[in-house]
């Protein structure tokens, strides 16, 4: 009976561990999750927060020129140039975050965005005082602008250009090219052909008057009210949507900063890294040369926002990989659906409208065969509207000529209507048009992709390459003479790669793969500790409580023997005294 009562408690014991190590592999789950959470967020007090002000980790922007070796030919006969990459040219780049404001709620933060940058002469191909030939982009971009303007100021920049000492080309050193900018006379004129061109003082740089300089004003979500939100941007210079893309239906999708993120930290992805996707990756036809991932409707997304973009970038989910440490990362894709013009992506067809379309008109009296060709979609659309009454034939035609192939995206309206365009580096997934105008073009996927390995748990990038290349649309003015034999192509300047890498900042990873693994694997081994304990308590004490009852059985079994065996030798004795008696009353008688 006391074994029983022994017995009894361990059962109670065992259900007791079992009941515990279910209630935590459902509730302690929540609980790591709620204190990642706020470890994640943007608030002063969390671990995020110091990564997100000043990343860890030095931040390098390569710039790879591309220096015309036939730039006499080119001018004077019309050649195709012949390009050589030089580079890279390697930059520190510094980002900092200033004047950072709290709402009452900490829900949304607001701030402004500095970069610097710094040569870096040990990790580049030569000093940045290298001369190279490249294209003239003043001399370019006022021809296109020109086009637009009032007459009077088309003949008095005509007449300008008359003067001029330089040619298409020009011999500049990178330093000149990029910070800090060269004296150029075209440049005086830009307030004149856009009223919202700022005067440059005479100097011209890709990336003039750009160092030390703010980039914006940004207010993003904290990630307090929701996570899913955090540090996703809800206003951009006190904008809500962007300002560029106008006069179009779908100019809603277009101009939206929903969702979208600066690119230090990303919303998390899921709180399970091990979490199935609802979709998978496929690649389709056109993509298997170059390797680039066709996501189907279901793929997880980021997106990615920067100014010098004009517009939001998706990048799509290729690949999942796992670190020597353990860390498991998913790896986001640049979609290429960025570069596709409205024929091939109706959607895309506010990209092309407005401000956008004024700038990337081609001239009139431009040569057909010079001019960029549309893909067999926009020809058989062009071929039936042929047979439309006049005005739709007239709007179908001048649309097709306002865009060029896929594999460029215009930059005009945030960069004065300049015909500044950004594609690949190399051209790379773009269509065939634009390297068939030049010599020198390599795309190849492992050096010119644009992609971002994320930390789905915690949203933080550990590797990501930015690669874009910046190129300038040529279109001359009617009657112009000097450089009449000059192509009206697609020119590539330069391409860049912004990179950041944590895989040497073991204080950083070491915590991403807690928050990502070990917090789950503690949960694992604490809740399923319970479970495999209450188990074996159960187990145990069920065989003791068998073999028990098993002694008591035969315990039983043998007192029952005993008793039979008592009764039956009672019985015969008892037989032999009544005979005796009997034979002693027959002998008194």
């Amino acid at each position: 009976m006391v074994a029983t009562n022994h017995l009894s408690k361990f059962f109670i014991l065992a259900n007791c561990c079992l009941a515990l190590g279910l209630l935590l592999n459902y509730v302690l789950p929540t609980v790591i999750n709620t204190l990642i959470d706020k470890q994640i967020m943007l608030v002063p007090t969390s671990k995020s927060y110091p990564l997100w002000k000043e990343p860890p980790v030095p931040i390098y922007q390569k710039f790879y020129f591309f220096n015309v070796t036939n730039a006499a030919d080119v001018e004077q006969l019309g050649h195709r140039p012949q390009l050589q990459e030089i580079g890279p040219f390697t930059y520190r780049t510094d980002w900092s975050k200033r004047d950072i404001d709290n709402d009452d709620l900490k829900s949304i933060i607001t701030f402004k965005s500095f970069k610097q940058w710094y040569f870096e002469p040990e990790l580049s191909i030569a000093d940045h005082h290298l001369e190279l030939v490249t294209l003239n982009a003043p001399l370019a971009i006022t021809l296109s602008l020109i086009q637009n303007a009032s007459n009077a100021i088309r003949l008095l920049v005509t007449f300008s250009l008359d003067g001029l000492s330089e040619g298409f080309f020009t011999r500049r050193s990178v330093k000149q090219l990029l910070f800090d900018g060269y004296p150029d006379l075209l440049t005086t004129f830009g307030p004149l052909l856009n009223a919202e061109m700022l005067s440059q003082g005479g100097h011209f740089g890709y990336m003039n008057a750009r160092n030390q300089s703010q980039d914006g004003i940004f207010e993003v979500n904290t990630g307090q009210d929701d996570i899913y939100k955090l540090n996703t941007i809800n206003k951009y210079n006190g904008r809500s949507r962007l300002p560029y893309w106008h006069n179009y239906h779908h100019s809603n999708h277009c101009n939206s900063l929903e969702g979208s993120t600066i690119g230090e930290l990303f919303p998390p992805l899921s709180r399970d890294d091990d979490s199935e996707e609802e979709g998978d990756t496929v690649k389709s036809n056109s993509d298997e040369k170059s390797g680039a991932a066709t996501p189907t409707a279901k793929v997880p997304s980021i997106k990615l926002f920067q100014p010098d973009f004009c517009r939001v970038w998706r990048l799509d989910q290729v690949d999942k990989m796992e670190m020597p440490n353990g860390l498991r990362l998913r790896r986001f894709r640049a979609t290429r659906d960025v570069f596709k013009n409205s024929t091939e992506l109706p959607a895309n067809a506010c990209f092309f409208a407005g401000k956008a379309a004024q700038a990337g008109r081609l001239g009139a009296n431009q040569n057909r065969q010079n001019r960029p060709h549309t893909n067999r979609v926009g020809r058989q659309q062009q071929q039936a509207s042929s047979s439309r009454p006049h005005g739709q034939h007239h709007h179908q035609h001048s649309k097709l000529r306002q865009e060029w192939p896929s594999g460029v995206f215009t930059l005009a309206p945030c960069k004065f209507n300049a015909p500044i365009y950004m594609s690949m580096p190399h051209f790379l997934d773009a269509d065939p048009y634009y390297s068939s105008h030049l010599d020198g073009m390599a795309p190849d996927l492992s050096r010119h992709d644009f992609f971002v390995d994320l930390e789905p748990r915690t949203g933080s990038p550990v590797a990501l390459a930015v690669r874009v290349q910046l190129n300038v649309a040529i279109s001359k003015p009617p009657g112009l003479v000097r450089f009449r034999h000059v192509p009206e192509i697609m020119f590539p300047v330069f391409w860049q790669e912004l990179s950041v890498n944590l895989s040497n900042s073991e204080p950083v990873l070491d915590q991403l793969l807690l928050a990502s693994r070990g917090a789950q694997e503690a949960n694992m081994r604490i809740s399923y500790s319970f479970l495999i304990l209450g188990i074996a308590i159960l187990i145990t004490t069920s065989v003791f409580y068998l073999h028990a009852r098993a002694l008591d059985s035969a315990a039983s079994l043998g007192s029952l023997s005993s008793s039979s065996i008592v009764i039956s030798g009672g019985g015969k004795t008892s037989a032999s005294a009544l005979d005796a008696g009997a034979r002693q009353a027959k002998e008194i008688k």
